[in-house]
């Protein structure tokens, strides 16, 4: 997960305010502000061995590239090739843990200008079509969602003991390419009169392309200052970044 303990220092601090000030809007985080998760752990067990380059340049193109997205958008963590998967994490002992290094990819985590809102998005490339499918049926299966969510949930509870996470739609899609699974995630907060929702949401959704998985993850705070339209010029600047990078990545 990229940049996770600094905004959730922010983000349980600004969510206290909201609650304690009865919907006093998000106020400003002084620009210190990072996503929890931002593109997902790409986190495995030892890789055998290297993928060959014609796979590893495929992982690579097959992640938003802050050129996709445009000027609106600022680096806000570089693009590597992804962390090993733990042996405790949710992707251990999946296709998706056994492949080489090089064949999955972490792209940059990328900060909507003025704002609270990122994007990430993880490649892999497996060797065929099958075994790409495999990997999205066992990233969608109800059990590996609840898994993702109860990390995502022991990370927020490190950072306040108050913060939960919640899913709030899910949608499992089929074994064809394009949309595959979409999950959105929410964080709320217990300040003393129970759990409540704080706007502040992780949306995941995976692709398929061909050999290639792509998981684009959405992490966003609403503040008071975003415009009225921010969310759906977000959504026709990430549909069209989303075109771009299916486009180079072979089916």
């Amino acid at each position: 997960m990229v940049g996770g303990s600094r905004w959730w220092r922010v983000v349980v601090l600004s969510v206290a305010v909201v609650v304690a000030g009865c919907g006093g809007g998000g106020g400003s985080t002084g620009g210190e502000s990072a996503p929890a998760t931002g593109a997902e752990s790409s986190s495995a067990t030892t890789s055998p061995s290297r993928a060959d380059a014609a796979t590893a340049d495929l992982a690579v193109r097959a992640t938003l590239a802050q050129a996709d997205v445009g000027p609106q958008w600022t680096v806000y963590s570089p693009a590597k090739e992804s962390d090993p998967v733990p042996a405790d994490g949710c992707d251990a002992g999946t296709p998706y843990a056994r492949l080489p290094v090089g064949a999955r990819y972490t792209g940059p985590q990328l900060q909507r200008t003025g704002s609270e809102r990122f994007v990430g998005t993880n490649s892999s490339v497996f060797p065929d079509d099958a075994a790409a499918v495999e990997w999205v049926e066992a990233r969608k299966a109800p059990t590996h969602v609840e898994c993702r969510r109860s990390r995502l949930e022991k990370e927020v509870a490190a950072g306040d003991a108050r913060n939960t996470i919640v899913v709030v739609e899910t949608d499992p899609k089929g074994a064809g390419e394009g949309v595959q699974e979409y999950v959105r995630y929410q964080l709320h907060v217990d300040a003393g009169s129970g759990p409540q929702g704080t706007g502040v949401t992780f949306t995941r959704a995976t692709y398929r392309v061909g050999r290639a998985v792509i998981v684009v993850s959405i992490d966003q705070r609403p503040g008071p200052n975003d415009p009225a339209d921010l969310e759906a010029t977000m959504t026709t600047e990430l549909s069209q970044a989303l075109e771009k990078v299916f486009a180079r990545t072979p089916g």
